[in-house]
């Protein structure tokens, strides 16, 4: 009887083959460069796909509503100053409420300020959460909305009058009217730009 001498070689062509097929798995440092960029943006909170560079166009309404929150502090208040003449009206109780919407807006809008700052040139740093955004904005459109509305129903002040004291008033009111319609375009802004579902 004659003897194979073929089964060998064909099963050690057959090992190499497979050999060729496996794919060599990666060493240890392999796979820690294959993760180290993600282990650094979970530290951050913020994943190197969804990153988003900061929009220059929220950067100058953000920097024009802390003009207008300075604006309308600062004529309002320095109204008196000005002309030596007291507040005119008999209640100052929306001036005072005025006062602190203003002072909650140039606190909030210079933190947003700081943000994109960071954003822009901190590399890949967290973003305001978008509903935070939106329910801030809302509730300051809503109150900058009722101070402008009462100011020109209830403080009735003639340009000229008082001594200048209505001019610097009414001055701050030009800011007030900006602030609310500025933080109305910034509410829809961030209700639309948060509906992901209506865009492709």
């Amino acid at each position: 009887m004659k003897k194979d001498n073929n089964k060998c070689p064909r099963s050690s062509n057959s090992a190499d083959q497979t050999k060729k097929a496996t794919p060599s798995s990666p060493t240890s440092s392999e796979s820690k460069s294959y993760f180290k960029d993600d282990q650094d943006a979970d530290e951050n909170g913020i994943s190197p796909s969804s990153f988003h560079p900061p929009n220059i166009g929220r950067l100058v309404i953000r920097f024009w509503q802390f003009i207008a929150a300075i604006g309308a502090l600062g004529f309002q208040i320095g109204a008196s100053h000005y002309s030596g003449i007291a507040f005119v009206f008999r209640d100052p109780t929306l001036q005072y409420y005025t006062y602190a919407i203003d002072f909650m807006s140039l606190m909030w809008v210079l933190f947003l300020i700081y943000v994109y700052l960071t954003r822009r040139f901190g590399g890949n740093t967290g973003k305001v959460k978008r509903p935070v955004a939106f329910v801030t904005d809302t509730a300051l459109s809503v109150m900058f909305g009722v101070s402008s509305f009462y100011q020109f129903a209830t403080y009735n002040c003639p340009p000229g009058r008082y001594n200048g004291w209505c001019d610097f008033h009414n001055t701050g009111r030009f800011f007030l009217l900006s602030l609310f319609l500025s933080y109305a375009i910034m509410m829809c802004w961030d209700l639309f730009g948060g509906c992901n579902c209506l865009r492709a």
